[in-house]
């Protein structure tokens, strides 16, 4: 799992800043904000099950579906033949919406059952 986060994290960084790599600023504020937010969260949620539920909601599907499809994506756009780039695009961006919903389904449930 960790080796298919960082190849997203590199094709998503890619599709968004382009060739320019990013700076040490973005890191930082990227690193500061994360750990402000996983700490508020765990100042303000003490139930240890309820954060167990809502990261297996939250992660497991992306990890499997949407990381997998947004690769895909991006291997349609970069395609040659005007026939694959379409399927590639139609196929990988209904699997991406098809992941964001499972996610969504997944979270209401976890608040549904608390």
């Amino acid at each position: 799992y960790p080796l298919l986060c960082f190849c997203f994290r590199e094709c998503l960084e890619h599709m968004i800043y382009g060739v320019n790599p990013r700076t040490y600023r973005l890191n930082a504020t990227f690193a500061i904000c994360t750990s402000l937010t996983v700490g508020l969260i765990a100042s303000f949620l003490t139930e240890i099950i309820l954060i167990l539920d809502m990261v297996s909601a939250l992660a497991g599907v992306p990890l499997v579906i949407i990381f997998p499809g947004l690769l895909g994506l991006r291997s349609g756009i970069e395609s040659s033949s005007r026939l694959q780039r379409i399927l590639y695009i139609c196929f990988n961006s209904a699997y991406v919406a098809m992941g964001v919903v499972l996610v969504f389904i997944g979270v209401v449930t976890t608040l549904l059952t608390l």
